[in-house]
């Protein structure tokens, strides 16, 4: 613990501080984090089957085939806009994810194998599903972070 780096810490404290060693972690936000401060896998792949886990109870239930992609696209959504920029995914970590809901829907019957992946994430306007892609949202996300820390600049 270095004391003169933070305000924060405490002398109260002092002796219950420790240095983390290499496989331990701390929860910031909900994610785990090791001492560098980068978010370990655990956390990612926890996210990634918390979402998967959502989509197959959602695809358990009486649900028509509309309220269901609507409400696998709130939770989807939230959670991809929640962790989008404060957890480090790569791209193919969010095409896995896609694959995975599509995986499920299909052991549902919800979406039949042979058909074609782009009508499930077309709107619903254009003869769709209406299902919202998770690797274009958080593209977009991380889009639209980059250009408000853009615009903020002057004030940092």
């Amino acid at each position: 613990m270095d004391v003169e780096k933070s305000e924060l810490n405490s002398k109260t404290c002092e002796k219950d501080a420790r240095l983390l060693t290499s496989h331990e972690g701390y929860k910031y936000l909900r994610i785990t984090e090791n001492r560098e401060g980068k978010t370990m896998t655990e956390s990612i792949n926890k996210i990634i089957k918390s979402i998967e886990a959502k989509v197959d109870a959602l695809c358990k239930t009486n649900l028509n085939v509309k309220n269901l992609i609507r409400a696998i696209n709130e939770y989807e959504i939230s959670q991809i806009n929640y962790y989008v920029g404060i957890v480090e995914m790569e791209p193919d970590q969010f095409k896995e994810i896609n694959e995975n809901i599509r995986r499920i829907l299909t052991r549902h019957h919800v979406h039949q194998q042979p058909a074609c992946k782009e009508s499930l994430y077309l709107a619903r306007n254009d003869l769709g599903r209406g299902l919202v892609s998770v690797e274009h949202r958080s593209e977009r996300t991380l889009l639209q972070l980059h250009k408000a820390l853009e615009s903020n600049k002057k004030y940092y």
